[in-house]
């Protein structure tokens, strides 16, 4: 009896999945102290090793990868692969392993919640957060495959090459992933596997050297499904020009960068330089937009719209009352056909009409410099909702991204601060829609055309819409 035991947990085969995960948008898992740092409370502060390090707890990531495997694999893959409970509880087969991230560069944000009625900044709802702007690790994740699960072992297999995929192409952990945050991505990888009691081939490779990719397994392994793995999402792309100036207002500023000037606000830049706007600056005047819409399809009737609103884009009472959003909306990044320039103004007294004494400030918003072409990229699109065994996007959610995406091509939406003088309006340049599997795009004349469908059914999203919340 005792060596049957021992034969059904004895290792059959060895994955080992490797390679350089980087850091594609910036990144945030908290550490839960909200420390104070250079007399500066922080509400949210990154985790770090003893060494001062940022890293990735392998927690956090297989979390991410756990949900993946159940959303795109089903129940019985989650158990199989990450443990769990049945008729008996059963070891996880996949081990995941912490990513210390080398060259990462912390910078701080901040945040404003907006009231919807008055369109500005709610009193005591400002926050602030730590994020790693720039970074890169190796990631290291190791399946065993036990003597036990051996009429499982092409399951396990084919469901480590879906991972491999996915990551490939893309994953999103940590907080705000719906505005746009912590986009990760693994590149150089190397795939091995090793059938341990069946191969002599591959014991000789695991012992000699198991960190190499090559065994004859993972040739076969790389042959056997060697495709992408994407999420049915709706997805909604457009490149846009200023047609005015636009800022991102932050404090952390380099005054050295402004000639010792008095800068009371500039324009938020990444660790390398580039001017950026963040994803929840955009969703944020998109929430407020789509809101107004509603409103207006809804005759008044605000607790319609709200319903509406947050099942689509999450809300948060407290910690028992919350929706997560499906609405994500990715960062962009200004092209260099920008620049900035000091602008320095007066408070003007709304009763005498004068200039206020000690009241002049001065701002560093950015302009395009040439005109036709674009300056910035907007993506966001809507993951299906999840009911039961149906997994769909509700068409009049559609409706409402379509709607939007118009309003920001007109230049009706405008993103960032001082939009009360004209500041943060776009033009659009060029677009692309991929709805239920067919792909619109439009020109700068609004024109739209679609390679594997009819454009008319565009409008039927929008009257769904109508429909549904009307």
């Amino acid at each position: 009896m005792e060596n049957n035991v021992i034969s059904e947990a004895a290792v059959y085969s060895h994955i080992i999945l490797e390679g350089k995960l980087v850091v594609m948008s910036p990144l945030c898992i908290g550490d839960g102290s909200g420390e104070e740092s250079q007399n500066n409370s922080k509400d949210i502060r990154v985790q770090k090793n003893k060494q001062g390090h940022p890293f990735i707890p392998g927690t956090s990531m297989c979390g991410v990868l756990r949900c993946f495997v159940n959303d795109t694999m089903g129940s019985d893959m989650d158990r199989l692969l990450f443990g769990g409970s049945a008729e008996r509880d059963s070891q996880s087969t996949v081990h995941v392993f912490d990513t210390v991230l080398e060259g990462a560069k912390p910078v701080f944000r901040d945040g404003v919640a907006i009231d919807y009625h008055t369109g500005v900044a709610k009193s005591g709802a400002k926050y602030d957060y730590e994020v790693i702007d720039a970074g890169e690790g190796t990631f290291r994740l190791e399946a065993l495959i036990r003597q036990c699960q051996r009429d499982n072992k092409e399951k396990i297999r084919k469901a480590i090459i879906q991972i491999k995929n996915k990551m490939e192409n893309g994953i999103q952990l940590g907080a705000m992933t719906a505005k746009g945050l912590g986009l990760v991505k693994l590149q150089d990888l190397s795939l091995g596997c090793y059938d341990l009691l069946d191969n002599e081939a591959d014991v000789k490779a695991w012992f000699l050297s198991p960190e190499i990719d090559g065994s004859s397994a993972s040739d076969q392994m790389q042959d056997e499904l060697d495709k992408d793995v994407s999420d049915e999402v709706a997805l909604f792309e457009g490149e846009f020009e200023l047609r005015s100036t636009m800022i991102i207002r932050t404090d952390n500023m380099d005054i050295s960068e402004m000639n010792n000037k008095h800068i009371d606000k500039v324009f938020l830049k990444n660790s390398r330089g580039k001017y950026v706007v963040p994803g929840s600056s955009i969703k944020g005047v998109l929430r407020h937009q789509a809101q107004y819409i509603l409103g207006k399809l809804c005759k008044g009737n605000e607790a319609t719209a709200e319903k509406f609103l947050d099942k689509l884009m999450g809300y948060s009472v407290d910690v028992e009352n919350r929706q997560k959003s499906r609405f994500y909306v990715a960062e962009s990044i200004l092209n260099d056909v920008v620049e900035e320039k000091v602008n320095t103004r007066n408070r003007i007294d709304r009763i005498t009409g004068g200039v206020m004494d000690n009241a002049l400030f001065t701002t560093v918003p950015v302009f395009q410099k040439e005109k036709g072409c674009s300056a910035m990229k907007i993506k966001f699109c809507i993951k299906p909702e999840k009911n039961k065994d149906e997994v769909r996007i509700n068409p009049a959610e559609i409706g409402l991204a379509l709607l939007l995406f118009r309003d920001l091509w007109q230049g009706r939406i405008a993103i960032g601060g001082e939009t009360g003088v004209g500041r943060g309006t776009l033009k659009g340049i060029s677009g692309n829609f991929t709805i239920d599997g067919c792909k619109y795009t439009m020109n700068v004349n609004g024109e739209i055309a679609c390679e594997n469908g009819n454009v008319s059914k565009l409008d039927e999203y929008v009257q769904t819409l109508a429909q549904e919340v009307g």
